[in-house]
């Protein structure tokens, strides 16, 4: 997988930074696609291979460039979505990685898409740790959610209030989480 230089990733941010709309002005945008391969050093690259970002890093693992307004104030933005910007204009949409590599700069794996699509990509491509204990804010296991579902039983009434009492006591979890780990609505894959 090709990784561009620091130096081809400043040279690109310089180029993004003089065509990016927030510096040229909105509807002013619109690069060459020839041009920006050039740019990004893509003439000899498949377009089934990601091309790396090789400069700046946000903390998320995206690639960041600094982009001055025409009003003179500096803003960080995405190499992968200033491109899509300079290319088709700005959208409302997410910019999507096809590939799934926060770094790709490679035209053919970038396109806009719904926030939607992008969940989707995430979980076609299983990259996605936010769920079940991958979660930072999972307070159970699934071994434990397995074993609460099968354990839990309902109270028949107002005295019998089934066993939630014993096994919110158990694994240290509120009502609320029991609630929504044994009607489903929490762990549900």
């Amino acid at each position: 997988m090709p990784k561009q230089s620091r130096e081809q990733s400043l040279s690109l941010a310089k180029w993004i930074r003089e065509r990016h709309p927030s510096t040229v002005g909105a509807g002013e945008a619109g690069a060459d696609v020839a041009e920006l391969a050039n740019q990004l050093g893509l003439g000899s690259v498949p377009e089934d291979e990601c091309v790396e970002w090789g400069a700046g890093f946000g903390g998320n693992g995206y690639g960041v460039v600094n982009v001055k307004s025409k009003a003179g104030r500096w803003t960080v933005v995405n190499p992968h979505r200033a491109l899509l910007v300079i290319i088709e204009g700005e959208s409302e949409l997410e910019a999507l990685h096809s590939c799934g590599n926060k770094k790709c700069i490679n035209l053919c794996h970038i396109r806009y898409g719904t926030q939607l699509e992008n969940v989707e990509d995430q979980f076609r491509l299983g990259e996605t740790s936010n769920f079940g204990e991958g979660c930072h804010l999972s307070k159970l296991t699934a071994g434990q959610v397995k074993d609460i579902r099968s354990r839990y039983r309902r109270g028949t009434g107002r005295t019998d209030r089934g066993n939630g009492f014993e096994l919110r006591a158990q694994y240290g979890i509120s009502s609320a989480t029991l609630s929504r780990v044994v009607n489903g609505v929490s762990w549900v894959r």
